[in-house]
């Protein structure tokens, strides 16, 4: 496969799937919105036209429709995910899959497990404010995908990661669940004065070390305004 070059950086060809739904986030009273998500991240990326042709290693395909039924929804997601990672170092060399709300970590891991086979050991590093560890039922939320994965014996708890967890954002329930299940913890507390970079580089060799694939993902709430 062709790659673009520019002094020590290489670009690959990438799949992007995108998810434009916020259904997740309006079921916990959250603020909508996100379902616009993918379409400020094209339009965004559709400007990188530069030395270094980013827009131009883009595959791009997102979720036809999403209806009222947020369950379909997710199943349809499944279906999509499962078809870009089946791609995978054939027509493009990464995944990246843009939300909508983090609900649609759910449909993500799924598809990557179910698609690579059991005999894959899969981890997850969730960057994050929040643990979204809530429980799916009766009605799945945004806050929910990891326990739901946990809970359906798709992902290995002692394979999951939740990296900048902050006290204030989550209930103490949220917080025994994590223990019971010996889900590795990083508090936000722990990364402060330039602590970060350093903790991330050591949790993902961790999880990289007991794994044959790390997925990262990323809630936008983690990050910094400024």
């Amino acid at each position: 496969m062709e790659k673009h070059g520019l002094g020590n950086f290489r670009l690959g060809k990438f799949s992007v799937a995108g998810y434009p739904d916020d259904l997740g986030i309006r079921n916990v009273n959250g603020r909508p919105g996100a379902a616009e998500g993918p379409a400020r991240f094209w339009e965004f990326f559709m400007k990188l036209r530069g030395r270094t042709p980013v827009a131009s290693a883009l595959h791009r395909r997102e979720l036809a429709e999403t209806g009222a039924d947020l369950e379909r929804n997710l199943t349809t997601a499944v279906a999509l995910t499962r078809e870009l990672t089946r791609e995978l170092n054939q027509k493009t060399d990464a995944l990246v899959v843009v939300g909508g709300g983090h609900d649609y970590a759910y449909p993500w891991v799924k598809a990557v497990v179910e698609e690579l086979g059991p005999k894959k050991k899969l981890a997850c590093l969730n960057l994050d404010a929040h643990f979204d560890l809530r429980d799916p039922f009766p009605v799945m939320t945004s806050g929910a995908p990891f326990r739901r994965l946990i809970e359906e014996d798709i992902l290995d708890p002692r394979r999951l990661i939740e990296f900048g967890i902050q006290n204030h954002c989550n209930a103490a329930e949220l917080w025994e669940y994590a223990k019971k299940k010996k889900i590795q913890t990083v508090p936000f507390e722990r990364l402060r004065g330039g602590r970060a970079v350093p903790a991330f580089k050591s949790a993902l060799a961790a999880l990289s070390k007991k794994s044959d694939i790390v997925l990262l993902s990323v809630d936008l709430d983690a990050m910094s305004l400024a």
